[in-house]
């Protein structure tokens, strides 16, 4: 678990939207005094948990307008485990005095991160922008959207269009539309926020993969999300829960589908949040500056011969934000056809299992010594595998055997071979694929890192078999999407 969302028993706003029901709950000084004091204890309750993550408060109302949130914000900033603290807001706070407010109590700006929804009926596209231009100008991280009403298309147009480009624009999908958005509605919305089609996906509830956050209430009382009833504790008589979320998330998750960003947004089986992390409670992405993508089983559907529209054009979109490589045991040539539809987003990459390198119109070949090239025809031939042989020019590169054992039959009869010179075999999906000692896929990201100057550490790597694995585990930021939705191609 690394986040929490915090909600307290705010039930006020200052805003009047036609469609929201806070703005018709009074407000007491009472009810402000009680809320107050639920939101001290839980900043207490942290200062003693052993909780390593973020804290995002999320109120039914608007939270920042008061000062003691601010107070609240800044001391949980201070708490050298908490890496981050945020809320939701409307952005009609006076963002000066109160980023004062959080400064003087110690808050660490670094740390701060803002949720703004944008409301049509209560405040200006003008305004809006004007509290956006303030936190830029103050360094504050954030994120802004709003609700996709079709008949609102062309001022949440205009919205974007004044924003920073470095700010993330989100739409959430209307609740009680009453049908469906038309395609040019969708393809609108898409325009806005590359991310849209996940507001009008259902996510069946998986406890395996809701397991990075808690929601806490006012009372202490925890829940796996907002969405859910179910309790799975109190933290100020239980703490956090530690361990056995899974069983614990199972046996009280009764929801039909995750489908609000506050419910799948915690998920860990959703590629395109990847991008929201380390926290996606705030609902901002962060972009690495390449992303190497493996292409069997990835991008392209397993048994397909070319990439789908689909993942192609979230290819081009992720490629105004990355530079994008791939990372793939296919050869070149083989890879760029089933990638055509976004060749002219791909830089380069890591092709025939790191036998070759290509960044622009710079190539690297690894030769595969061809002395050993008649023990493992007699072995091909042996065994009925087909044997295939990959050069360029009179330079061999890679085999490729293809088989109708499984892996770890295959494994057994590799050992017995013993070759005299160096060379890695990989056993994947019924090929065993021989390239020269010293290649892989990870090696040769490596060195198309150290060529363009990029650390290791603004990568991030996708993939899903047996030659990605070393990849994956050495690249801190990385994914295996065998453990996910395929949703990059469906």
């Amino acid at each position: 678990m690394k986040q929490i969302y915090y909600r307290g028993s705010l039930k006020f706003c200052n805003y009047s939207c036609s469609y929201c029901p806070f703005s018709k709950t009074g407000r007491s000084e009472r009810q402000l005094a009680g809320d107050k004091r639920q939101w001290e204890l839980f900043i207490e309750a942290m200062r003693n948990q052993s909780f390593s993550g973020a804290i995002q408060v999320v109120p039914y109302g608007e939270a920042l307008i008061h000062e003691y949130y601010w107070e609240g914000l800044a001391e949980l900033s201070g708490i050298k485990s908490v890496q981050a603290v945020g809320a939701q807001s409307n952005f009609s706070f006076p963002v000066k005095r109160m980023l004062h407010i959080y400064q003087t109590c110690g808050g660490n700006t670094h740390k701060l991160r803002l949720w703004g929804t944008f409301h049509p009926e209560m405040t200006s596209v003008e305004e809006f922008l004007r509290q956006c231009q303030v936190l830029l100008e103050e360094g504050i991280s954030f994120c802004v959207g709003a609700v996709g009403v079709p008949e609102h298309v062309d001022v949440l147009r205009q919205l974007r269009e004044g924003l920073d480009e470095s700010v993330y624009m989100w739409i959430n999908k209307m609740d009680g539309l009453g049908r469906n958005y038309s395609e040019a509605e969708k393809q609108a919305f898409i325009q806005m926020d590359e991310y849209f089609e996940l507001e009008l996906r259902h996510f069946p509830p998986d406890s395996a993969a809701c397991q990075g956050a808690v929601f806490v209430e006012g009372d202490g009382s925890m829940r796996q999300c907002n969405l859910c009833h179910g309790k799975i504790g109190n933290l100020y008589t239980d703490g956090l829960p530690t361990q056995g979320l899974k069983e614990v998330f199972r046996e009280r998750c009764r929801r039909r589908s995750c489908d609000c960003f506050l419910s799948y947004g915690s998920r860990t089986d959703i590629p395109e949040l990847f991008f929201f992390q380390p926290f996606p409670a705030f609902r901002i992405p962060s972009y690495k500056k390449a992303v190497f993508f493996d292409v069997d089983g990835t991008i392209v559907a397993d048994g397909n011969r070319r990439i789908s529209e689909k993942a192609a054009e979230k290819i081009r979109r992720l490629a105004v934000h990355s530079r994008i490589f791939l990372a793939t045991s296919l050869p070149y040539e083989m890879a760029m056809r089933k990638v055509e539809p976004i060749v002219a987003c791909i830089e380069g990459g890591v092709f025939a299992g790191g036998a070759e390198l290509r960044v622009g119109t710079w190539k690297k070949i690894m030769p595969l010594d061809q002395s050993w090239l008649s023990v493992i025809r007699r072995k091909a031939a042996e065994y009925h595998y087909r044997f295939r042989s990959y050069h360029r020019g009179k330079i061999l590169y890679k085999i490729t055997l293809t088989v109708s054992e499984p892996d770890n039959e295959i494994q057994k009869k590799m050992s017995g071979w013993n070759p005299e010179i160096p060379i890695r075999i990989i056993c994947e999906d019924g090929r065993i694929q021989l390239t020269a000692a010293g290649t892989g896929k990870f090696q040769g990201v490596q060195e198309i890192c150290r060529r363009e100057g990029i650390n290791i550490t603004e990568i991030a790597v996708f993939g899903n078999g047996e030659s990605d694995v070393e990849m994956i585990e050495k690249v801190p930021c990385s994914l295996h999407l065998t453990q996910l939705q395929p949703s990059w191609y469906t």
